[in-house]
This record gives structure tokens, C-alpha cells and sequence, in this order.
């Protein structure tokens, strides 16, 4: 996938600069599980990312949470929605100053007719309150606030926009990636390593 910039082998880095999908989520699965593999060292994983479908960001969590390698997040441009869960759970969390994070319930895309007598409404509902329970749990972990309290914040907007500073407030991320710090990254043929 040539939007997908893969992790090069003279770099601990990983880049997240698509939609979660299947095939970005495999591809970071891989990069994370073949770098903790070769090292215990830090793996750096730049998000630039709209989201995308949360079972796929659920399993690149996953990954990151059992891994011995610690994985820093490191948002340029922006981690919204499945991308902010994704950065959310960084061992160090850095955003970059003109970048943005955005939280959001889950949403469930139907496809056809939905009736109340078939009991399809109900279950698909039922279905996206336990996948919101699931994304409430990961901001509140994330964040060091309560579930009730995220929940309630998700269930009251659209969509939640934060700025590097409202994002640290938050608790969603640690710091401001400096101009000095972002200078040490390279936009060429492959992204250099940086060092946290």
C-alpha cells in the first residue's frame, strides 16, 4: 500500500497515515510485532490518521499493550477518532503543535432495510453500546478520568476537537513536540529515527 509508509530497517519507526482498516492494521501489527522481536528498544509510531473501524484499532492496541518494546505515539496532523484511541495508548504521548485530536462515540454503518419486528435494530444496538463501553474504557484509561465521565462527554457531542494543549489537559497526550524535536524528522525517503 503505497500510502502506508512502512517502517524502514534502519528505524524503530512505524507510520499510521491512513484509515484503520484490515490492511493498515495488519501492516502495523507486523511492523510492531517484528520490531519488539528484534529489540527491546522504543518504537516510535507517527499517527496522521482519520480513523477508521474500531475492531482494527482495538488490535493494534492490543498489540501495543503486550509488547515488551514501549511504543511512544506521536501525532502529526491528526489522531482522530479510532487514530486518537490508537495514540491515546503511546508509552510516551507526543503532538506536535499544529496538529489536532478528536474523540467521537462509535458508529455502526447499516446496509439495507431496518425493521423493529425483525429484532435487528435492537441488536445493532445493543451491539455499538458495547462497543462505546469499550471506547469509553480506553479514553478513561487513557486519561485518568472515569468511564462515567467520558461516556457521558462522548454521548453529548458530535465530535470532541482538542488542540496540543487541550489534549494534554485532557490526558490524552504528555507533550508538545518541539520545532527542535520535529527538526530531527526527515520527510524524505525515509523518516529518521528520533529520539524521545
Amino acid at each position: 500500500m503505497d500510502f502506508l509508509f512502512n517502517s524502514t530497517s534502519d528505524n524503530r519507526s512505524i507510520y499510521l497515515f491512513d484509515g484503520v482498516y484490515p490492511w493498515t492494521a495488519q501492516s502495523v501489527i507486523k511492523d510492531l510485532i517484528k520490531m519488539n522481536k528484534d529489540s527491546s528498544e522504543p518504537i516510535n509510531m507517527f499517527i496522521n490518521s482519520p480513523g477508521g473501524r474500531a475492531i482494527d484499532g482495538f488490535a493494534i492496541i492490543d498489540v501495543m499493550n503486550v509488547i515488551e518494546a514501549p511504543v511512544n505515539t506521536i501525532i502529526l496532523g491528526s489522531a482522530a477518532s479510532c487514530g486518537s484511541l490508537i495514540s491515546s495508548q503511546g508509552d510516551k504521548r507526543f503532538i506536535s503543535e499544529n496538529s489536532e485530536l478528536m474523540i467521537h462515540e462509535a458508529a455502526i454503518q447499516g446496509f439495507g432495510a431496518i425493521d423493529t419486528r425483525s429484532g435487528e435494530y435492537e441488536e445493532m444496538m445493543k451491539d455499538l453500546k458495547g462497543l462505546n463501553d469499550k471506547v469509553s474504557n480506553i479514553y478513561a484509561d487513557a486519561s485518568g478520568k472515569s468511564f462515567e465521565e467520558i461516556s457521558e462527554l462522548l454521548g453529548s457531542k458530535k465530535d470532541i476537537y482538542m488542540n496540543p494543549k487541550e489534549a494534554i489537559e485532557f490526558g490524552l497526550a504528555d507533550a508538545v513536540l518541539s520545532k527542535e524535536e520535529l527538526s530531527n524528522i526527515k520527510l524524505s525517503e525515509a523518516f529518521a529515527k528520533i529520539n524521545l
